[in-house]
């Protein structure tokens, strides 16, 4: 377990819960709100590139969505970000530049694509599951939480059953690609669950914007897995729009709000501030 999260293993978390420090001390300075600005204008950037046909720039604004991540988390979080953390932006980079020439047609199925799917839903499965470790790390009565509250937990895995049962039922992709969505899918539902339980460890508008984020991430890659299973097409806007922009809006609440918990937390440390 990394250093940071074993502090947490006390009954009274320092994950964000800070009842007695301002929460101004915590707040990010401004190359936090510098680096946010350029993550919007590259994804921006970056549908762009999707909707107009240019894998060439989609590619590259889409390895830099990432590195901004990191740096955002780097100059914020200094030597001290937690390693599950870094391993999740490793994998999602790499994820990215997996399925990045799929990204203009998830109904296309032919040829090499499927391994390319295969490979980057690998990657993303540890990137998401790396980020489901960090939670639990930071709610460490999460079973507790879970026999107290079942309700939202039920609720998502009959959900998840159904939308898997469906895709399974019409499924008009490989066949030998099924087994990966059943693998992939309890990851991250699982991720997304896990933050439902994070209200009393986080604070209020970190708690929101991982439950948004997740959220978010669960509809994305729900747009994909119908996309490649069923062939489903979304109204108004192409497929890869909703799914792209979805998955960026997802990544950058998780990781601003994951930034905001650990500088509240090393700020009730007393580890002093980060800006």
């Amino acid at each position: 377990m990394p250093k940071i999260a074993a502090n947490r293993m006390t009954p009274t978390p320092t994950s964000g819960v800070a009842p007695n420090v301002p929460v101004a001390t915590a707040l990010p300075g401004h190359a936090f709100w510098l680096f946010n600005s350029l993550f919007g204008l590259d994804g921006g950037w970056h549908i762009w590139a999707i909707t107009h046909d240019q894998s060439g720039p989609a590619l590259i604004s889409k390895f830099l969505l990432c590195l901004l991540m990191a740096l955002m988390l780097k100059r914020e979080l200094g030597q001290r970000v937690p390693a599950t953390i870094l391993v999740a932006v490793l994998f999602c980079l790499t994820g990215d530049v997996l399925l990045q020439p799929l990204d203009m047609n998830y109904a296309d199925m032919s040829g090499s694509r499927p391994g390319q799917f295969v490979l980057g839903v690998v990657c993303f499965c540890l990137a998401y599951g790396h980020l489901a470790r960090y939670f639990l790390d930071i709610n460490p009565d999460w079973r507790n939480d879970l026999r107290r509250r079942p309700v939202p937990a039920g609720v998502n895995v009959m959900v998840t059953l159904l939308v898997l049962g469906a895709m399974t039922l019409y499924n008009r992709a490989p066949v030998y690609l099924l087994p990966v969505l059943w693998m992939y899918s309890p990851v991250v539902v699982g991720m997304a669950t896990l933050t439902l339980y994070l209200h009393n460890r986080t604070g209020l508008l970190p708690f929101l914007a991982l439950v948004a984020g997740c959220n978010a991430l669960v509809f994305s890659d729900t747009l994909i897995g119908l996309t490649v299973f069923v062939k489903m097409t979304m109204p108004w806007q192409p497929n890869p729009v909703w799914i792209l922009s979805t998955y960026m809006l997802g990544i950058g609440l998780v990781f601003n709000a994951i930034i905001f918990i650990e500088k509240r937390a090393r700020t009730d440390d007393g580890a002093g501030d980060f800006h």
